[in-house]
């Protein structure tokens, strides 16, 4: 019986060690590059961000946070959006959330471009 238990503890570690890996700590400026998944820009009419779904490699399903421009926001992200489509590869760099999700929201340091 201990034969069996042993192994299969092994396998259970091996395949923890094989998940979405974490992107950081909460509030730091990390990158991520990935394939949209979805966009939604229907928040930005209520002066909420715009969502961006991308699916990666390393993190698995993230999603980002474009600020809208009504306050400070990174123009240069904001300018990005009506360029994206689902299946397309993009990369964004902003603030780490506690929810896992990103936040772009100051041209210095947080970005969003096309990747592939």
């Amino acid at each position: 019986m201990k034969r069996v238990i042993v192994p299969m503890l092994l396998v259970g570690i091996v395949l923890a060690g094989c998940g979405p890996q974490a992107l950081g700590e909460v509030g730091q400026v990390v990158t991520v590059t990935g394939q949209v998944e979805s966009i939604d820009l229907t928040p930005m009419a209520a002066d909420g961000p715009a969502e961006i779904v991308l699916r990666t490699e390393s993190s698995g399903q993230v999603t980002v946070y474009v600020a809208s421009c009504f306050g400070g926001c990174a123009q240069a992200a904001y300018d990005q959006l009506p360029e994206i489509e689902a299946g397309q590869t993009w990369q964004a760099t902003g603030e780490l959330q506690e929810d896992g999700s990103l936040s772009i929201y100051t041209d210095e340091g947080h970005s969003l471009s096309a990747a592939g």
